[in-house]
């Protein structure tokens, strides 16, 4: 079950409550969110110090410490926000390409603001690749951790291809690499299908229309990098580092 973003395995032996490859990927460090978040917080302070303002270029205005309190609470919370909204757009494309995938055809009512995620969907539809399979849960019994991936193609060189959707501003951050690896081992338990190679497509979700795709260029490096990352943020999540004493 995907609500949570926890996974469970029937059968023998059952797991419950696996945690996702999502979940374990985010021990990696993003040094490039620090500097954006800065960015997003201090562009909120400018524009409410513009809207003081006002037209003029130059103007006395009063400020109190109740109003620059609130600036901050603000600002503070902007750059969660734009990120929670970013995240909340992304899934609303994500759902739609898998509705067409599924239901070959696009659903009646979109929001709007997915107009342009959408188009470059379909322009990567037509890009001559056959489509196996939309989103679809799968799950390693031996490494113990769950996932689902997008969709799964077959190539015009007759090539099966796992993909992951993405709609973030680049396509070659290198935790993609590792979360697609994880995919492809957990399909390989789950159907006993191996992928021939692995590819990440970004859609942009402003103008112009189109999709960057990036190929994981080592996926047995890239799962072992993952188990790594899993392993690391299994180990930080244990209370044995530091211990409060008195």
């Amino acid at each position: 079950y995907r609500g949570a973003h926890l996974y469970s395995i029937t059968g023998e032996p059952e797991y419950q409550d696996l945690a996702s490859v999502t979940g374990y990927i985010s021990v990696i460090n993003k040094p490039a969110l620090v500097g954006w978040a800065t960015r997003e917080a201090l562009e909120g302070v400018q524009r409410e110090l513009y809207g003081l303002l006002g037209k003029n270029t130059c103007a006395m205005v009063e400020l109190d410490i109740d109003w620059i309190d609130r600036l901050l609470v603000k600002a503070r919370a902007k750059p969660d926000k734009t990120k929670t909204d970013a995240g909340d757009l992304g899934t609303m494309a994500h759902g739609v390409a898998d509705f067409f995938i599924k239901n070959g055809r696009l659903p009646a009512e979109m929001d709007p603001r997915i107009k342009t995620a959408v188009a470059s969907f379909m322009r990567w539809w037509g890009s001559g690749r056959e489509v196996l399979a939309g989103d679809t849960m799968v799950a390693s019994r031996e490494h113990r951790y769950g996932g689902s991936y997008d969709a799964l193609v077959r190539e015009p060189d007759g090539a099966i291809a796992l993909i992951d959707f993405k709609t973030s501003k680049s396509v070659k951050y290198k935790e993609y690499a590792l979360q697609v690896a994880a995919y492809g081992q957990a399909m390989l338990e789950t159907f006993g299908v191996a992928c021939d190679r692995a590819h990440i497509v970004k859609f942009n979700k402003n103008e112009p229309v189109g999709f960057d795709v990036a190929t994981v260029a080592d996926m047995p490096m890239s799962f072992e990098a993952f188990i790594h990352a899993k392993e690391l943020k299994t180990l930080l999540s244990e209370e044995h580092f530091v211990r409060q004493e008195g």
